[in-house]
């Protein structure tokens, strides 16, 4: 498997993964909005929860300088730990969706089978991206791109930690400045949505998870086929 992905070929380009996501979020746009909700609101009850546990205040909104704890920090992480896998299968989503497959809001619960492995390689991830943050900016963004797929090549191809890392950033490597400047696009572009009264996003969300979706089938699909080339089912 790993020589096959070393063969394949970064064949997309920022425009042809946007005009294939634009087409594919069409019927699949309320179970990619609705999955985003459901994280929201599971994640709000479990830090809720987490916080009573601990006797901190719930649903309090502090500034990052007023009343500064480790302990409060220290929800957040645990939460996000708890649920990377439901935030990755809503990214998973994407991917799916541009392999042409047919969404549930099941599916965004099946990476909890992977827990740990998950949890494993968003450690590792968030470890030399803080290293790389805390040396220069640039190293940072680059190795948050650079580790960008490692958790979907571990739910797709049962990859171990250490080679999902390894391949995502081989590939990544092919296009770096391609991919940044597609994730610099859709980072502007839900931003515009969301200043504009949160309507745009229920297309700008969906697209962009389709997107992304496309640059990984590409760039890590069974054939040299590009998966941007794939009709819906």
């Amino acid at each position: 498997m790993a020589a096959e992905i070393d063969e394949l070929a970064a064949t997309w380009t920022i425009r042809t993964v946007l005009i294939s996501a634009w087409e594919k979020q069409k019927g699949a746009k309320r179970t990619i909005l609705l999955s985003g909700l459901i994280y929201l609101v599971i994640s709000f009850l479990l830090e809720s929860m987490i916080r009573l546990w601990l006797g901190e205040p719930v649903g309090v909104i502090q500034t990052p300088a007023e009343d500064f704890s480790w302990q409060v920090e220290w929800i957040g992480i645990t939460s996000s730990l708890l649920l990377a896998p439901l935030f990755y299968g809503i990214f998973y989503l994407g991917i799916r969706r541009s392999a042409g497959e047919t969404l549930s809001v099941g599916m965004i619960f099946e990476p909890f089978k992977l827990f740990l492995k998950l949890n494993g390689v968003t450690l590792l991830a968030g470890f030399a991206v803080g290293i790389g943050f805390l040396l220069l900016v640039l190293p940072g963004i680059y190795l948050i791109l650079a580790c960008y797929f490692a958790p979907y090549l571990i739910l797709k191809k049962d990859m171990s930690i250490w080679q999902s890392l390894e391949k995502s950033q081989k590939a990544v490597n092919k296009y770096w400045w391609r991919f940044f400047g597609l994730t610099s696009f859709l980072t502007l572009l839900n931003f515009l949505g969301a200043i504009l009264l949160f309507l745009p996003l229920i297309w700008t969300i969906p697209i962009s998870l389709i997107a992304i979706g496309d640059v990984y089938n590409a760039s890590f699909g069974d054939s040299e086929q590009s998966a941007v080339d794939q009709p819906l089912q």
